[in-house]
């Protein structure tokens, strides 16, 4: 599930470069807002796998 919003993430990075390429600085601010906010989740995500995984070794 991380992968999945690293990507996301990294296609809002892509977008808001190419709207600021364009001088669409609003849109582009936006899609850096996104790719923060998918960025933030993939982090969250890592994290909780992490968190699981030591749970789970530490039970043995």
């Amino acid at each position: 599930m991380a992968a999945k919003h690293r990507t996301e993430a990294a296609g809002h990075h892509i977008n808001a470069a190419n709207k600021h390429d364009t001088g669409n600085v609003d849109e582009a601010h936006e899609h850096s807002q996104k790719a923060h906010e998918s960025s933030t989740a993939a982090h969250g995500k890592s994290t909780d796998a992490h968190s699981k995984s030591a749970a789970s070794s530490s039970k043995k």
